[in-house]
């Protein structure tokens, strides 16, 4: 499984336009392959503070979704309608993704990087 805070990586780098909030999907795996997480809950929040303290410049916080049964590791996090509406792009921001279930852990930091929707309907 990948380490925390892998914001300077830019392979945990993900890219939304602003507006848009369209999911995005996590496979958790190890060196034997993905991880059943069918029994757990997890999260993720985006935030422009790297390492806030607390959720006054929370974009958005939302609990995630099997893309299938969890068996396979596989998770989706979908931003909640128009939390993209308004955010600054081209501008950065900062996720992490966490096991609320069966036991709390951070599984991983990353960044966000915002674009520029061209079509404003």
């Amino acid at each position: 499984m990948a380490g925390i805070d892998q914001t300077a990586d830019s392979t945990y780098t993900i890219c939304w336009a602003r507006g848009d909030d369209d999911p995005r999907d996590f496979t958790l795996s190890d060196a034997n392959g993905p991880i059943d997480i069918s029994t757990w809950t997890m999260s993720m929040a985006v935030n422009t503070d790297k390492n806030p303290t607390n959720t006054t410049n929370e974009i958005f916080s939302v609990v995630g979704t099997f893309v299938t049964d969890g068996t396979d590791g596989q998770i989706r996090f979908t931003p909640p309608a128009n939390t993209l509406d308004n955010v600054t792009a081209p501008g950065k921001a900062f996720y992490d993704i966490n096991r609320l279930t069966p036991s709390k852990k951070t599984i991983l930091k990353g960044t966000v990087e915002f674009v520029m929707d061209v079509d404003k309907s």
